[in-house]
């Protein structure tokens, strides 16, 4: 991750902890409180009502993969946004009868909340102490383009230079379709590093070209989302002893017929996002891209995307760069949100 995403990624969590921690410490007190013996109970749901809606609001699909990733590392990333709403919720209502428990648990995820935040800051005050911020100009080369990080991992990871050529290759290919159907070309895409751990390779794509490559992961993990659905309801009648063959056959069409459709669903997601209708030179091309993200999707590769930020001052900048900025932030929120789902049903199969 580089300086820039860890500043904004302070930035986010110092926004979170300025709005949350009064809730947070007036719940805390409250649970303090009733794990005394001998108190009188305090009542906390007005408390708890309040701090989720902060957790809600703080939308953490506005973070990248990277930032994400950083929060894990930090362990507390299922204490924020949606899941950290969730987790506080199913803590209070599963540990209510061991109030002292529950406010032992509570308070150690807010203790989390608050030195990760610290370690955020501090990463932030060491890289403005050499120079480094947020805000610094781009080169030209970068400007006008948006990061995407090409994370190679699982299945889709790279272990020796056949594996290299061969991701690279498929990259060409995906790339390619994509930036035709906008009116580009392959080399409009640039590669801007590299980064070790899970290979991450970030290529820097205009807004057009980033926005179908967003409309395309979005509706990967949306067809992904639905099959494994429909696998997780056949496990549970499997599991019931619910099923015979008919229903067995059933299942495993649906899923096939959901995977043949991946492309045309992908195909007429993008329609409204193309200024120009594709011919049947930029079609079979894009439909390419489609099927290498669907497998690399398949395989466990991840494509992260760079949210635009929203403009402070409108005045400040051009009007139609604004306007497909925004339309790029949106569809890459949208494609997150679907990642999540997905992942949600991915915990809930695996029991997690």
């Amino acid at each position: 991750m580089d300086a820039k995403e860890v500043i904004r990624l302070s930035r986010w969590m110092t926004g979170f902890m300025s709005e949350a921690k009064q809730q947070m410490n007036r719940l805390q007190q409250a649970l303090s409180n009733n794990a005394r013996q001998g108190q009188a109970a305090v009542p906390f749901q007005e408390d708890l009502e309040a701090l989720t809606q902060t957790l809600n609001s703080w939308d953490t699909t506005e973070l990248s993969s990277l930032q994400i990733m950083t929060l894990r590392q930090l362990e507390v990333h299922r204490f924020l946004g949606r899941p950290g709403a969730n987790w506080l919720n199913d803590t209070i209502k599963t540990q209510s009868y061991d109030i002292a428990t529950l406010s032992t648990q509570i308070a150690a995820a807010f203790q989390a909340m608050e030195e990760a935040s610290r370690k955020l800051t501090s990463a932030t005050n060491a890289l403005a102490e050499v120079g480094l911020g947020a805000d610094e100009p781009v080169e030209e080369v970068d400007a006008g383009r948006y990061r995407v990080a090409v994370i190679f991992k699982a299945d889709a990871s790279i272990s020796n230079v056949a594996d290299l050529k061969k991701r690279t290759n498929d990259w060409h290919v995906t790339v390619t379709g994509i930036a035709n159907a906008v009116g580009e070309t392959v080399e409009d895409t640039k590669v801007t590093g590299a980064d070790t751990g899970s290979l991450m390779i970030f290529l820097g794509m205009t807004a057009k070209a980033a926005i179908l490559l967003a409309v395309i992961s979005k509706s990967i993990a949306v067809i992904t989302a639905n099959i494994l659905d429909l696998q997780i309801k056949a496990e549970e009648l499997r599991s019931k002893r619910l099923t015979n063959d008919a229903m067995e056959k059933a299942f495993s069409d649906q899923q096939k017929d959901l995977k043949a459709q991946a492309v045309a669903t992908a195909l007429e997601a993008m329609k409204p996002h193309l200024d120009v209708p594709l011919t049947t030179e930029t079609q079979p091309k894009l439909e390419l891209s489609i099927k290498n993200l669907l497998r690399f999707a398949e395989q466990g590769g991840e494509v992260d995307i760079e949210t635009p930020e929203e403009a402070a001052d409108e005045g400040e900048i051009d009007e139609a760069l604004a306007e497909v900025a925004t339309e790029l932030r949106n569809m890459v929120i949208e494609k997150r949100r679907a990642d999540n789902d997905l992942k949600a049903l991915t915990d809930q199969r695996h029991g997690q």
